[in-house]
């Protein structure tokens, strides 16, 4: 036992502290020679994100619409790609001219989409000019 003094309000109290080495310690299992200390697991094989298993078929989402239009706060387009309930934001790089045309803003879309790992028509691009 471990005695201290504690000063409090009320005056000097002598407390009794049980040391800490007083307690039995754990016993660690032993080891063979060569043994490693935390036996190593295999790591989970490698997979990539939207990879279908064996025997699986890849299926790819369809996104059901996108609207593009012109930021005026960032000054670049944005597109809004919608997923059922989920909305999908996106900015292009400022290498885009604000006159781009139509087409070129439709194929960055669809590519944009696709990165997302959905697919979608052209024809379902909506441009806000």
């Amino acid at each position: 036992m471990l005695s201290c003094i504690v000063r409090g309000s009320t005056g000097t109290t002598v407390a009794r502290v049980a040391s800490i080495f007083a307690f039995p310690r754990p016993s660690i299992p032993a080891r063979l020679p060569g043994q490693a200390r935390h036996p190593r697991k295999e790591p989970p094989p490698e997979r990539r994100y939207n990879e279908a298993e064996k025997g699986e078929q890849d299926v790819t989402l369809t996104a059901e619409s996108a609207s593009v239009n012109w930021d005026t706060k960032k000054k670049i387009w944005m597109t809004s790609i919608k997923v059922g309930a989920e909305v999908i934001r996106r900015w292009s790089d400022k290498s885009m001219p604000q006159n781009a045309g139509d087409d070129l803003l439709r194929a960055w879309v669809v590519r944009t989409t696709k990165d997302e790992g959905y697919e979608m028509a052209p024809e379902r691009v909506r441009i806000e000019r």
